[in-house]
């Protein structure tokens, strides 16, 4: 190992724990009683180990509630954009056929974009068409920005897969 790559691994494994220890943290919080976190005094492991905290909050109905939304939401916005991404990109990544580096580019362009941008217009958007405030109100954002990366990283993955294992299956 050269000093360069020495010292590019050791700032890499720095950079790792420096991020992981606000998680850290966090689960540390997870299993101490409230009076450990209102004390005053940060330690990071707890004095006393309990779960209580984890029976409040799954004991909440708007917490459960809002869970199951964000899963359901997850999975359904997932699996449509895993689907509709596999057949696009199988396409782009056999078929020749003119505006193929521009549409890959234009794709790759869009997953880019600043979501956070379109927060104002869509607000107002889905208002008007009566979807603020529903699974498909979020579904139809998360699926235009996961599409694109979507797609370009499946056609390249397409695109390493030889003609002849794909005959041959």
């Amino acid at each position: 190992m050269t000093k360069s790559t020495k010292w590019w691994t050791i700032a890499g494994i720095v950079i790792v724990l420096y991020s992981f220890v606000p998680l850290l943290w966090m689960i540390s919080l997870a299993f101490k009683p409230p009076s450990d976190i209102v004390s005053g005094k940060p330690q990071f492991l707890p004095s006393t180990f309990t779960l209580d905290n984890f029976a409040v909050i799954f004991s909440n109905p708007l917490f459960t509630r809002a869970l199951l939304n964000s899963i359901g939401i997850a999975i359904i916005a997932t699996v449509i954009s895993v689907v509709i991404a596999m057949f696009a990109a199988y396409a782009i990544a056999r078929l020749e056929f003119r505006g193929k580096k521009l549409l890959l580019s234009l794709a790759l362009g869009i997953a880019m974009f600043p979501q956070a941008a379109l927060v104002g217009p869509l607000f107002d958007m889905w208002r008007g068409l009566g979807i603020y405030d529903t699974w498909i109100g979020l579904i139809i954002p998360y699926l235009t920005f996961a599409l694109p990366l979507s797609i370009w990283t499946m056609s390249a993955f397409f695109r390493q897969i030889p003609w002849e294992m794909e005959h041959a299956a």
